[in-house]
């Protein structure tokens, strides 16, 4: 995906995210690489790499909450409901 990317840009405009659960895989998945592994080989690419290792849930559910507190953060003085997917008080 980076390659084709690259194709349209520059490696050093391209941001690349990958969800995997590398060390984390159950002993009956397939063998994989390790994160380390994963990172040294995208980054060589040129591109911004960003590999988040976990399920995809709970990665994007983990990662969602950072981003909107990152942005909550920002409206210091204003105030913002809780995000859609966490109930009240926690």
């Amino acid at each position: 995906m980076i390659e084709m990317a690259a194709g349209a840009a520059s490696a050093a405009e391209i941001s690349y995210t990958g969800v995997d659960q590398f060390e984390a895989r159950s002993d009956d998945a397939p063998a994989g690489i390790s994160l380390k592994q994963a990172h040294c080989k995208l980054v060589a690419s040129g591109a911004r790499v960003r590999l988040l290792p976990g399920d995809a849930f709970g990665v994007l559910s983990r990662h969602a909450y950072q981003a909107w507190r990152r942005r909550s953060d920002c409206d210091r003085g204003r105030s913002r409901p809780p995000p859609p997917w966490r109930e009240p008080g926690t």
